[in-house]
């Protein structure tokens, strides 16, 4: 019976511990779920409370190396160029300067010799030709080299000295040539010598490039984008200057050319108009008058 009541004490005891610990168990987890559910709230207050991060634009390749929209960032390119900038800088205004100044000049003697040229034509296909009709057509068109060319010729002419005539106009045939390719040279000289500039620059970034590299045992990238954009920088300069001068150069040269063609055309009409005038010859060439002068049919010739 003794047995019997201790045994039932300590059932009855261990009742009692299971109880006390099922209920220290179930405090401890309602502690712990609470104690995430409290973290849980706080997490989503804060995120609540900071507010959403707008995303960077990327600026554009243009906006990066100076072209944008203000150009503010130009002078800034100019100053990372390094000293050969200004040698570059010079040779773009010299380009300027004579590229404005033939296209100007040469547009106007093109036009005028144009129009000299079929007034010549027109005196050509006349029966009778006098000295002031050559010299009041060289007036109104004294921008033509052609005018030049007609009153050397009409000076020799005027003195007598008719053998000469076609010498004068040679020489003065030349001297306008001279003048018409005005500017060629220095354009040409541009078109050369602006990319080597830029390419001193380049080797001279590249230069201070290595120089930060062996005065420095560990080397950044920073350390020596500098030297790097400076010779890229000073290389799209050149080429910047370059490529428009020698675009020019070829287009006045082929204006020049043609013009030089039509000046042949106004020393042969002169050397026709003088042969005319002192009598070696009694009109227009046959063929020049196939060509440019209206011949009246034969049933109106015969009436």
């Amino acid at each position: 019976m003794l047995e019997i009541a201790v045994i039932g004490s300590m059932v009855s005891a261990a009742k009692v511990g299971a109880s006390v610990s099922t209920t220290a168990v179930s405090s401890a987890t309602a502690s712990t779920i609470a104690t995430v559910s409290t973290a849980a709230s706080v997490f989503q207050k804060a995120a609540a409370a900071t507010p959403t991060p707008v995303p960077t634009p990327i600026p554009s390749a243009w906006s990066t190396v100076g072209f944008s929209a203000s150009g503010g960032q130009i002078m800034e390119m100019f100053k990372l160029g390094g000293p050969f900038m200004w040698p570059i800088l010079f040779a773009s205004f010299i380009g300027a300067v004579y590229l404005f100044d033939r296209l100007v000049s040469l547009s106007i003697e093109a036009k005028a010799t144009n129009k000299i040229l079929k007034s010549l034509e027109a005196l050509a296909c006349r029966v009778e030709i006098k000295a002031d009709q050559i010299e009041n057509c060289c007036k109104e068109f004294d921008k033509s080299p052609i005018a030049t060319m007609s009153v050397a010729a009409m000076e020799k002419y005027r003195a007598g000295e008719i053998n000469k005539i076609e010498s004068a106009m040679n020489r003065a045939g030349q001297a306008e040539m001279g003048r018409l390719e005005k500017g060629l040279p220095a354009l040409a000289s541009v078109s050369n010598i602006a990319p080597l500039i830029g390419f001193l620059g380049t080797v001279w970034g590249i230069i201070l490039a290595f120089h930060v590299i062996g005065m420095k045992k560990v080397v950044n990238p920073q350390d020596i984008s500098e030297g790097i954009s400076q010779a890229l920088i000073m290389s799209a300069a050149g080429l910047a200057v370059a490529i428009p001068a020698s675009g020019a150069y070829n287009y006045f040269a082929t204006r020049v050319s043609r013009i030089a063609v039509m000046m042949q055309e106004g020393a042969y009409l002169l050397g026709m108009l003088f042969s005319m005038m002192t009598g070696e010859l009694d009109g227009p060439d046959e063929t020049f008058a196939a060509e440019k002068c209206i011949i009246p049919p034969p049933e109106a010739s015969k009436k």
